[in-house]
């Protein structure tokens, strides 16, 4: 699965109008901006520093410039119908190699495992080394009347390229995949039409899944669909995937990139209330919205480019840079990832009924059958669990109708804890925390909240807090739901933390005390993370001051201790400090025995 990072900017914009496009440089943190007609800039992405840039008065850029990984020069198309190739320190563009052709090029496209590809308006397509000696390569019309270009793309592997065309029948819109074999004599393999099933298509992308290709696309419906693109005629597989109409707005166009994992798409658009942009991350394989990033503006018409692990998107006048992170799809990752054992590829067995922690004086006997659910618990035993436990007796048998129906347990806490909490019932949330693994970032808040109450000001150590401190989260979800407790919550919630810290920190090796310290650093991140501006406007800075100083403290300490480390080492390896002899020295030490 894939997740997004928060936004920064890579550079400003002197126009949105004016810019070209982004494209991937030789290198994978490198990106290479078209501006304008005559300018285009190499950035360091991650280190948002200008490299190089090149500018010319005798052409003028008609396409984005890239590298091109077979030739080892830089292109782009100048003045509609030439192929210009130069080297990097060319900065003036004097020394260009150039092919000049009859008909106009849409563009040029080179990735580091194959050829670089360019495609004529007139739909032709050859190889740029090719057209180098053969300009007659490209000079036949492949496409309909009306018909145009909207973007293409290129499968080295099997030297596709697969053009995306849209025309107009009768007033409406068609809109067509074009599989093409580049090296073929009769180059059109398939003509594909697509978005019939929806009012409008609002935007698309190649999805590549194993040999298949697929073409994904957003109808004005609010739904993405794949279709697959048949080689042996013109069969269409269509699947509709699912709505997104509640992440994206279906009244403006979008734009789609597939990620490197291949189950994962990214889509630039506006927001469903209008009042912004966003990008999300959709699963293919999962069927999920696995992230999310909102911006403050949106553009027409959107434009989103993936440089290496980053996607890059206009913004006003700035381009920002949302890095992204592809990780194993676990099933983990939809039914609950905190119980998972990674190491093991496994899950927990657990059972829910577990009577460890109750009373020892009552005797409750579990048995489980292979004919039965493991968790299943006859009359008589359930009988004994209510008699003992009235207290959180609904809750458990809450419990037992959803595990009945085989629900994970992130869905099972959606509806018992709001309960408890509701019900102030703390028999039942120690019983919860207790029996239950993965507990969602948001109802450990909510918890959290709830036993701050109970907390004097005197900051007495509570043991259901510090367990809820101390559970597994993923700090953006953590994050995103401390966002909605009330600001005098989270001042005392620091301040509780900043008591444990100065209370409870020991310099002493041991693994599990480690583990506590960086869970109450990791909820003090994420609580400034949460009210940073919150802090800056109230200006009320003694809470953080009183943190700052713990944890200045404990840095101390920390470098005293490392300063030690060499002297120890000498000390134990009794090592001395007799300097060794140098045959370079201008002094020489000799022993003279008298007789």
């Amino acid at each position: 699965m894939a997740s997004l990072s928060p936004p920064f900017i890579l550079c400003p914009l002197p126009d949105r109008k004016a810019l070209l496009g982004i494209r991937q440089d030789s290198s994978v943190n490198k990106a290479i901006v078209t501006l304008g007609k005559n300018i285009a800039i190499r950035y360091q992405v991650l280190e948002q520093k200008q490299e190089s840039s090149w500018t010319t008065s005798r052409y003028w850029f008609t396409s984005p410039v890239m590298f091109c990984y077979d030739i080892g020069k830089y292109g782009a198309v100048l003045n509609n119908n030439i192929i210009g190739l130069w080297e990097e320190a060319d900065a003036s563009l004097a020394n260009i190699s150039k092919i000049k052709l009859s008909s106009e090029v849409f563009g040029i496209r080179s990735s580091p495992t194959g050829r670089t590809v360019a495609v004529m308006k007139n739909g032709n397509v050859a190889y740029v080394d090719d057209l180098s000696e053969n300009k007659n390569l490209v000079k036949d019309s492949l496409l309909g009347v009306d018909e145009s270009i909207m973007f293409f793309e290129v499968d080295d592997k099997s030297g596709l390229c697969y053009l995306f065309t849209t025309s107009e029948v009768k007033g409406q819109p068609k809109f067509q995949v074009i599989t093409m074999q580049i090296e073929a004599v009769d180059k059109v393999i398939a003509r594909c039409e697509f978005g019939n099933d929806t009012d409008k298509m609002l935007g698309s992308c190649l999805h590549k899944d194993g040999s298949d290709s697929f073409v994904a696309y957003f109808g004005s419906d609010g739904c993405i669909r794949k279709k697959k693109l048949m080689t042996g005629g013109n069969e269409i597989d269509r699947i509709k995937l699912a709505s997104l109409s509640k992440y994206i707005s279906r009244n403006n166009p979008v734009t789609m990139c597939p990620l490197p994992d291949n189950s994962s798409i990214a889509i630039y658009g506006s927001d469903p209330t209008e009042e912004g942009a966003v990008v999300i991350i959709y699963d293919i394989l999962y069927d999920l919205v696995v992230s999310k990033q909102s911006l403050k503006l949106y553009s027409v018409p959107p434009l989103m480019e993936k440089i290496g692990q980053s996607l890059m998107v206009p913004l006003g006048l700035h381009i920002l840079v949302l890095g992204f992170r592809i990780t194993k799809s676990l099933l983990s990752a939809v039914v609950g990832k905190h119980q998972a054992k990674l190491d093991e590829e496994v899950f927990e067995g657990r059972n829910p009924w577990n009577t460890s922690t109750w009373d020892p004086d009552t005797e409750i006997t579990v048995t489980e059958s292979c004919d039965k659910s493991k968790n299943a618990l006859d009359v008589k035993e359930l009988d004994a669990i209510k008699e003992a436990y009235p207290s959180i007796w609904e809750t458990i048998r809450q419990v037992k109708i959803f595990e009945n129906e085989g629900q994970p347990e992130a869905v099972i806490c959606n509806h018992v804890i709001p309960a408890a909490l509701e019900a102030a019932n703390t028999s039942a949330i120690d019983w919860i925390l207790d029996t239950f693994s993965d507990i969602p970032e948001v109802h450990v808040v909510s918890m959290v909240v709830f036993s701050l109450k109970e907390v004097p000001e005197s900051y007495v150590i509570s043991e259901r807090l510090n367990k809820l401190l101390l559970r597994k989260f993923d700090k953006q979800l953590l994050t995103a739901s401390l966002r909605h407790i009330p600001y005098e919550e989270v001042k005392k919630l620091l301040a509780y933390l900043n008591s444990l810290i100065e209370t409870s920190w020991e310099l002493k090796i041991d693994y599990e005390d480690e583990y506590v310290m960086k869970s109450w650093l990791k909820w003090c991140s994420a609580l400034i993370d949460a009210h940073y501006t919150k802090f800056v406007i109230h200006s009320e800075t003694d809470v953080i001051e009183k943190l700052l100083h713990s944890v200045s403290e404990c840095t101390k300490v920390m470098e005293t201790v490392r300063e030690m480390e060499p002297f120890l080492v000498l000390s134990h390896s009794k090592t001395s400090y007799e300097p060794n002899s140098s045959l370079i020295s201008r002094w020489r030490t000799e022993t003279i025995t008298f007789d």
